[in-house]
């Protein structure tokens, strides 16, 4: 009996004693793991710190903000987060995004996924991701450069009739133009290279050549915007009644301009009557045949009211839209 217990002893000490062994190796083995691999986190950190400064670029626009963010339905608790308690009023929070290509990802290797303040809040439309990897090529930039952009987080109201969702738009140029505006340094520095390689659009060229007013050469494509604001207000408060009669016939003509076209982009909206036996035109047939009726004396209100009368001359000068 008393063999028997010393024996049960002795295996329990045993058992103990390569217990004590086994822990102190797993220890010692952790330890000298960390000690191999720590410098090496340390100069990772290093780098990778000093890389994300080399790998940002910078993109800026024209504050259009009409580059829609998808997938933000699964990031409202971040949104939440960055934004802020929801409100009666829809939010309109400016901010800085940044872009991040996943080349892991496995349903898309082009995936762009879209971050704010460090949380992730969406993702580029896989069309739009597919053209920044594109020029992104182009320009000969690896998949671990960051383009950051502004953005602004809009939504997120919350009053006794219903809710809202937070949504990211960005102020992305379109992609043909990123290589003449990407930057390295700064979006200010992206901004003035804006000015200098992107030409005045078609609707801020009419109002020069409508106005009869020279273009200086410092207007580019940054400051006409607000050049053409502050030209209306000059010709409003000045003395001369035949150039506020032209600003007003100006903007009269615009927002006929503006309805025709938004009229034919909004196919739900029921006013056309015609869609099915007209082709969609472009904007210049819309320009010039709005300027031969003008040019027959007809006003640009009755032009407004008359839809039939715009469309039956649109046919007239473009048949090969007819279906």
């Amino acid at each position: 009996m008393i063999k028997l217990i010393v024996a049960i002893v002795i295996v329990i000490f045993v058992v103990y004693m390569v217990n004590r062994w086994l822990d102190w190796s797993k220890k010692r083995l952790e330890e000298m793991s960390s000690r191999g691999s720590g410098g090496n986190s340390i100069e990772s950190q290093k780098t990778s710190a000093e890389l994300s400064v080399v790998q940002k670029r910078y993109l800026s626009w024209n504050s259009s903000y009409n580059c829609e963010v998808v997938g933000e339905s699964h990031y409202q608790r971040s949104l939440l987060t960055i934004a802020g308690a929801k409100e009666e009023e829809s939010k309109s929070l400016e901010v800085i995004a940044e872009l991040q290509h996943v080349p892991a990802n496995r349903y898309d290797p082009n995936a762009q996924a879209v971050y704010i303040e460090g949380k992730q809040v969406g993702h580029l439309s896989q069309r739009d991701a597919h053209a920044l990897i594109r020029e992104k090529g182009k320009l000969h930039l690896n998949s671990h450069v960051v383009i950051l952009v502004k953005a602004k987080i809009i939504g997120g109201w919350k009053n006794s009739r219903n809710e809202g969702s937070f949504g990211v738009v960005l102020d992305m140029p379109p992609m043909k133009d990123i290589a003449k505006v990407i930057s390295s340094v700064s979006f200010e520095d992206s901004d003035q290279k804006r000015a200098k390689s992107i030409p005045l659009n078609r609707d801020q060229k009419r109002f020069f050549d409508y106005m009869g007013i020279k273009r200086d050469e410092s207007i580019n494509s940054l400051n006409v915007d607000q050049y053409i604001a502050d030209k209306k207000i000059e010709i409003r408060s000045s003395e001369d009644r035949d150039l506020k009669e032209k600003l007003m016939t100006y903007q009269k003509r615009e927002r006929v301009i503006l309805d025709l076209l938004e009229d034919w982009r909004d196919r739900d909206n029921g006013v056309i009557f015609l869609y099915d036996e007209i082709k969609m035109p472009s904007e210049l047939q819309v320009l010039k045949t709005l300027e031969e009726l003008e040019s027959e004396a007809i006003s640009w209100d009755e032009i407004k009211s008359n839809n039939e009368m715009f469309y039956n001359k649109l046919l007239e000068k473009y048949p090969k839209l007819k279906k």
